[in-house]
């Protein structure tokens, strides 16, 4: 009989909620086009596939809520807090977001929680 520890056991039971949200972003409208699937751990930034950097036009977050930037390594312009499907990110925050996405950081919770990462991002 093998024993386990209960900081194995704790560390197990706390790898179970560090994923805040499953985000799929693709190149094309309505989630068209060539499409990744990411799923970070709460607050992490993630940089796209550099085959699409620039490139993605639509996305589906699932299980929690995200913000996307202008810059690898979540620097630069961002967007708010995004949940759900977004059909065309030319819709978000006033417009031109279609063609200028490099990473994104996402948290749990739908749009209106507090932002896991920091202060509650708004539109830059």
């Amino acid at each position: 009989m093998k024993l386990i520890s209960t900081t194995t056991i704790f560390f197990a039971l706390s790898i179970g909620n560090v994923l805040s949200a499953t985000v799929e972003y693709c190149t094309g409208l309505s989630r068209g086009g060539t499409c990744f699937t990411s799923s970070p751990a709460d607050g992490t930034c993630v940089n796209v596939d550099l085959s699409v950097n620039d490139q993605t036009h639509s996305a589906e977050i699932t299980g929690g809520n995200c913000v996307f930037w202008a810059n690898a390594n979540c620097n630069g312009d961002h967007t708010d807090q995004l949940d759900g499907t977004i059909d065309d990110f030319n819709t978000i925050c006033g417009g031109g977001w279609q063609k200028r996405i490099s990473a994104f950081k996402c948290c749990s919770g739908d749009a209106s929680s507090n932002w896991c990462a920091g202060n509650k991002p708004t539109c830059t």
